[in-house]
């Protein structure tokens, strides 16, 4: 990717190319809508020199920017949650009865900005040990659904796609669903925006930290991959101040993006310059989304079942 500042989302890493060259990418097709209180952007990959330059697998990425949902009750949440089940039903159709569907959480449980994975399989509706043993008895709308957060290879020892790929040859899924945590470049979307892909995912990768890719082609399955960003770099803090300061002031730098970060990089030597923070209200933040994301699952994988009847199932 061309720029200093990883990003997880693909929205921002095109909007990035965009900052100050051209109108758009070759290679990259992008539409915008609103639905449901939420900016909905589809970006689709087409062209592997597109696939370089943003730093982005080939594939299609839907990212939901939520309003603030410390400020939405119940209510809002679920609109978020119907709308991602509905996105989910676009890049794949939900799963049949009888082929399950395995939802990985990956990420740390211990360190909370790294817990949406974990927390997230804490909420999904599990169904296959039930459809295993007594099929007659449960609705005809529930899908067959098993979960795992396999940990972290620091605490582990086992590397994380070699845990999944051991499931996998026991359960044989249809398809594989990865939550995990990401990094942003813009403070604002820290726990509101949900992105979407088929691509897949590679663990660790918005703090440096690169595991092994999980996609179709490593683990033998299509892989959906859902994430919310839940940390920032510090240099994309200090940059977005220095913005502020110059829009107080009617004073505007007139400089982009890039060159923003390039004077941040200066201002910030290392270590700081590498530095990913996170809301002091984290943990709120990361249970809130993994609520979103769960109940999102449950509607698009069990499809038809209404909210009310997915939580009298869970309880």
């Amino acid at each position: 990717m061309d720029h200093c500042v990883y990003t997880d989302l693909a929205l921002e890493a095109h909007s990035f190319f965009r900052e100050g060259r051209r109108p758009s990418l070759p290679g990259v097709e992008e539409e915008n809508r609103r639905e449901d209180g939420c900016a909905v952007t589809r970006i689709r990959i087409v062209s592997q020199e597109a696939a370089q330059r943003l730093g982005k697998a080939q594939g299609c990425y839907v990212t939901l920017e939520a309003e603030d949902l410390s400020q939405e009750g119940r209510e809002g949440q679920e609109r978020v949650s119907s709308l991602l089940a509905r996105e989910l039903r676009a890049l794949m159709p939900p799963p049949s009865r009888t082929a399950p569907v395995l939802v990985i959480g990956l990420g740390n449980r211990s360190i909370t900005p790294d817990a949406l994975g974990p927390m997230t399989v804490d909420g999904v509706m599990v169904s296959r040990h039930i459809l295993s043993v007594m099929p007659e008895g449960v609705d005809a709308r529930v899908r067959s659904l098993c979960a795992l957060a396999p940990g972290v290879l620091g605490v582990t020892g086992l590397e994380t796609a070699e845990v999944i790929r051991g499931v996998m040859d026991r359960v044989k899924p249809a398809c594989v669903v990865a939550v995990d945590a990401l990094a942003s470049r813009n403070t604002h979307r820290i726990g509101n925006t949900f992105q979407l892909t088929d691509t897949g995912i590679r663990p660790g990768a918005g703090v440096g930290n690169r595991r092994m890719e999980l996609n179709r082609k490593t683990l033998g399955a299509p892989v959906l991959a859902l994430g919310v960003p839940t940390v920032v770099y510090a240099m994309t803090i200090v940059r977005d101040a220095m913005l502020a300061m110059d829009r107080a002031h009617d004073a505007p730098s007139g400089k982009s993006e890039e060159e923003m970060d390039q004077v941040v990089s200066h201002i910030l030597p290392p270590p700081l310059n590498s530095l990913v923070v996170t809301p002091k209200d984290v943990d709120q933040m990361v249970r809130r989304a993994a609520a979103v994301l769960s109940l999102g699952i449950n509607l698009w994988a069990h499809d038809g079942l209404s909210v009310e009847e997915i939580q009298d199932f869970m309880h």
